[in-house]
């Protein structure tokens, strides 16, 4: 009796383990944050923004982003919190994407255009030109998991 409870308390603190793994290793491994000065010249000089609220119908505590994101011909922006976890990917859809089962039945119609490894505020690079005129949303979508986090319309900023 003694030996399975010492072997159900060890696959107990191996499964909690593995778990807060996963959600903690994506923290301890993102890249800084970008500068506000860098975002705010990204931000600046944007042709089209969205804003990520977490009240979205599949959305939930662990699955969430709220701020805004920026795009200009060659860098996107974000500035914000985005809710920490392995492998995010940033898709552009034609239209709104607020659910899981939306994002699969429509993810061959979208466009892959960034990694996400970081969360809070940051300007990477485009890996893919677009013509955002053709986008309605911006996807945060957990590849590994397939997970939807969070979608943003997309709005033209006016600067361009």
């Amino acid at each position: 009796m003694r030996t399975l409870f010492t072997l159900l308390v060890l696959i107990l603190v191996f499964i909690s383990g593995f778990i807060m793994g996963v959600y903690t290793l994506p923290i301890m491994t993102q890249p800084p944050a970008a500068s506000h000065a860098e975002i705010l010249e990204i931000s600046k000089a944007a042709s089209y923004k969205g804003q990520f609220k977490k009240k979205l119908k599949d959305s939930d505590a662990l699955h969430y982003a709220v701020g805004e994101i920026y795009f200009t011909d060659n860098h996107i922006a974000f500035v914000g919190k985005i809710a920490p976890g392995p492998d995010y990917r940033l898709y552009l859809a034609k239209t709104f994407i607020e659910t899981e089962a939306d994002f699969k039945a429509q993810k061959h119609t979208m466009i892959e255009i960034a990694n996400i490894n970081q969360f809070s505020q940051f300007v990477q690079p485009k890996y893919r030109q677009v013509d955002l005129t053709q986008f309605q949303s911006a996807i945060i979508w957990c590849e590994h998991f397939e997970q939807f986090i969070s979608a943003a319309p997309l709005q033209p900023t006016g600067s361009k």
